[in-house]
């Protein structure tokens, strides 16, 4: 099951990236975090290289855990449809 999921999550069946699911305000706030890196690599730039590893980091970490995010909800979905075929106790 865990290959199904990853290809959905990645696009290779499904790419959800064409769904687009941003939002004026996630638009917002990743401006603003853009504007503070910016910032911070200017303020601190013997600290760029350094900092540079760590976003790649956090990001990598966060791919992963927005992955385990969806093949939860994937799985809740599944358990969803199963317990709807079930006979409607009277």
């Amino acid at each position: 099951m865990n290959s199904i999921l990853k290809d959905m999550y990645y696009g290779n069946i499904l790419s959800f990236m064409e769904l687009n699911p941003r939002s004026e305000e996630y638009d917002e706030k990743l401006e603003e975090i853009l504007k503070l890196q910016v910032e911070m690599f200017k303020k601190y730039p013997e600290a760029k290289e350094f900092l540079d590893k760590y976003f790649v980091t956090y990001h990598a970490a966060a791919n992963h855990y927005e992955f385990l995010q969806f093949q939860m909800g994937v799985r809740v979905g599944a358990q969803l449809m199963l317990e709807m075929m079930k006979e409607i106790d009277e």
